[in-house]
């Protein structure tokens, strides 16, 4: 029998007799059929034990100058960078707030894994997570080596603006009283996103009564509920090599950037391009001359052979308010320097046609 080669489906299957319809991993080799090579198994697991936390919704696979071989992944929970095939998966999610004062003060009931920790101004919610550093043990089963492990807690409950709890890997017992020591240090990653989109419901959320006018499969003008239309966005990633370093940025979110340190053992949590960033590893310094760095956007990506930092829906200058068709550019080969000027090529432009823009593809010489 003789096919003709590649895969037609502007008909249908009769009108396509003697060709191919569909398939799944093949390619056509000298006008012949060929098995492409199938998926395998990773085995990474996170630096710290375990799997990756989230759902995955960004992967992107780049060298570095020593010969690295990385994979960034974003979640909706966190964001990973991995060394190499089957390699370790290092936790880089940014922080929200690393505070040290006032110290953490930790509290432990016997035959309970619930831990209430205290921390004034803390700002944490339900869901978050948080990695402590410098802490004692309580005295019982609640040791240092727990409290200060490297994957954290997640805040399980809110019961002020001081005072939260997480939940312990071990039981307390009665010589857990002590309360951690008088110099910890909590590291509190942003809060993470959702795993699915998920409609708002309840009064004031949708239309009024939750009726819907058009048809449903019950007929028309049934009641509906009050939520359609209306949803919390899940947590989309967007990243972009540039050079061995990588620009990641979560839809709707402020730009991070992460370094791969002198160290191959050392991976930094991802810095967020920011005045108010003082950190520096490595020499590289996080902090802008000026807030003119998108701190909300909905994409970004590197700009193949000019290296520009280009940010799609972003607001103006830091200002805070996001146009959906703003995009924003940094200057060449700087991802730190945003605001135009005679001496740089940092600028913005607001796309005249359309309502938002979705994403962004690099082409031959040409974004679109």
């Amino acid at each position: 029998l003789q096919f003709r080669p590649g895969i037609n489906r502007e008909g249908t299957t009769l009108a396509n007799e003697g060709g191919w319809f569909q398939g799944d991993m093949i390619r056509f080799r000298s006008g012949q059929v060929e098995k492409m090579g199938g998926w395998t198994l990773d085995s990474g697991q996170v630096s710290t034990g375990g799997p990756y936390v989230g759902v995955a919704r960004s992967m992107l696979l780049w060298n570095g100058i020593g010969g690295q071989n990385y994979l960034g992944l974003g979640t909706s929970k966190k964001f990973y960078i991995q060394n190499g095939t089957n390699g370790a998966l290092y936790d880089v999610t940014p922080y929200r707030a690393v505070i040290s004062s006032p110290s953490v003060s930790f509290a432990a009931t016997n035959g309970s894994t619930t831990l209430t920790v205290t921390q004034a101004g803390n700002g944490a919610q339900a869901g978050d997570y948080v990695i402590f550093s410098g802490a004692t043990g309580l005295g019982g089963n609640v040791t240092a080596a727990i409290l200060n492990r490297g994957q954290g807690f997640v805040v399980t409950a809110v019961t002020s603006t001081s005072v939260y709890t997480v939940t312990l890997p071990v039981t307390a017992n009665a010589s857990d009283t002590g309360t951690g020591g008088g110099a910890v240090t909590a590291s509190y990653q942003i809060p993470p996103g959702n795993d699915v989109n998920t409609p708002a419901v309840g009064w004031g959320a949708g239309g009024w009564g939750g009726v819907n006018p058009g048809y449903t499969n019950t007929g028309w003008g049934q009641a509906a509920p009050a939520g359609l239309g209306v949803i919390s966005a899940l947590r989309l990633w967007s990243q972009a090599n540039f050079g061995q370093n990588l620009v990641m940025n979560f839809r709707g979110g402020p730009i991070y950037y992460w370094v791969v340190a002198a160290n191959p053992s050392i991976f930094y949590v991802a810095q967020v391009l920011s005045k108010s960033n003082s950190n520096t590893q490595d020499g590289t310094q996080y902090w802008l001359t000026d807030n003119s760095a998108p701190t909300r956007a909905n994409f970004v990506m590197v700009s193949d052979a000019s290296r520009f930092v280009i940010a799609f829906g972003t607001d103006t200058y830091g200002d805070g308010i996001q146009n959906p068709m703003l995009i924003s550019w940094s200057d060449q080969e700087s991802p730190v320097t945003w605001t135009p000027n005679i001496t740089n090529q940092a600028g913005n432009f607001t796309l005249s046609r359309g309502s938002q823009i979705i994403s962004a593809r690099q082409n031959r010489q040409e974004i679109v």
